[in-house]
């Protein structure tokens, strides 16, 4: 999982006898299925850059910075799926292959055997992020949907307003404080520009001895 229920009982102040894990974890799995379809964006046979000429076995996605899809809290090959096929489109001539090493943060894929040269195209199905983010805010984010998938459910079954004879009862539906954090999260996680720079060659401060 992206989270952990304690990281969300801390949001909603509630101890684990409260709320047991074993109910935490339904809202956890459910927020972070909201959470990848949020920030990450879903691509079907991506065509794969390098050459299939039988003696190559590294190919390139056209979207680096992979995003964890089966949620056990690491970006690796099981993440993706690759596929060579005999002829582009037809899924008769579509085979699986194996992937020995992958860098999700590049988009840099090496097979297990390099497709012969008979083969027309490798393709890769995973979800991506639209830019480089940081990945220890996850968690957070994560609990925070968790938490408010959990508490809006306990004040849904209570009316905004309910009257008890002379008395009045309102409530400001707290849980959207929770949603909200989540959007800020969200929001600075993705604005977050990671930019690679480039170094001049070093000049000297003091003058050089004679």
């Amino acid at each position: 999982m992206l989270t952990t229920p304690d990281r969300v009982r801390e949001y909603i102040g509630l101890t684990a006898s409260d709320a047991p894990d074993s109910v935490i974890e339904e809202y956890i799995e459910r927020a972070q299925r909201e959470f990848l379809n949020d920030v990450a964006i879903y691509v079907r046979d991506d065509t794969l850059t390098g050459n299939i000429n039988g003696v190559n076995s590294t190919f390139w996605l056209s979207h680096p910075h992979v995003a964890d899809r089966n949620f056990d809290g690491v970006v690796d090959k099981s993440d993706i799926e690759v596929y060579k096929w005999g002829k582009a489109g037809s899924l008769d001539l579509r085979e699986t292959v194996t992937v020995t090493s992958f860098d999700p943060t590049y988009g840099r894929v090496v097979l297990a055997e390099a497709p012969a040269s008979t083969y027309d195209v490798v393709t890769a199905t995973y979800y991506y992020y639209p830019r480089e983010i940081d990945q220890n805010m996850i968690p957070e984010a994560v609990a925070c949907l968790a938490a408010f998938y959990y508490v809006m459910r306990e004040f849904l079954l209570i009316p905004e307003r309910l009257s008890h004879g002379a008395y009045r009862f309102t409530h400001a539906r707290p849980y959207m404080v929770l949603l909200e954090q989540y959007y800020r999260i969200r929001d600075l996680m993705l604005g977050k520009i990671h930019v690679k720079g480039e170094h001049d060659e070093p000049s000297l401060i003091r003058t050089e001895l004679k």
